[in-house]
């Protein structure tokens, strides 16, 4: 597993976070990249059927992608942006190279609603199943 970071010290603290954790931390390669083309250089070298995650927070805390729009994905990759507000730069990449790479790209907002609706059902003892749940995120999406 590949992890991305254009801070040494984030990657430092993450590190430190896995083996606090007891997780062997052989088994990730943390990389520092200064540019988009450096990201883009590891997804390209990701291989088919990657999973390609945006937990950065860029398209959601500030506008961007940690990707150029030049990015090519992997064929047949999962492409997931954490993200599920903001400008999204990184899902609409994704998006738009979808049918071209036989992508399946996921939307962070449908995990934000899932994950928020269990709080809601936790709190005020609401049972939550699967149909509350898309009637939910079908409401919410009208004011995304």
């Amino acid at each position: 597993m590949v992890i991305t970071g254009r801070r040494q010290e984030t990657l430092d603290h993450t590190r430190q976070i896995h083996e606090r954790g007891g997780i062997d931390t052989s088994i990730f390669d943390y990389r520092f990249v200064t540019s988009l083309e450096q990201a883009d250089a590891v997804v390209a070298a990701a291989g088919e059927q990657a999973v390609i995650v945006n937990a950065t927070g860029l398209g959601k805390d500030r506008p961007g992608s940690p990707l150029s729009d030049a990015v090519v994905f992997p064929q047949r990759s999962v492409v997931w942006e954490f993200n599920y507000r903001g400008s999204l730069e990184f899902l609409a990449q994704a998006r738009a190279r979808e049918a071209a790479d036989a992508l399946t790209v996921v939307d962070g907002w449908e995990y934000f609603i899932h994950g928020w609706s269990q709080v809601v059902a936790e709190v005020f003892h609401i049972p939550m199943g699967a149909e509350r749940v898309e009637r939910l995120a079908a409401l919410a999406s009208t004011v995304r």
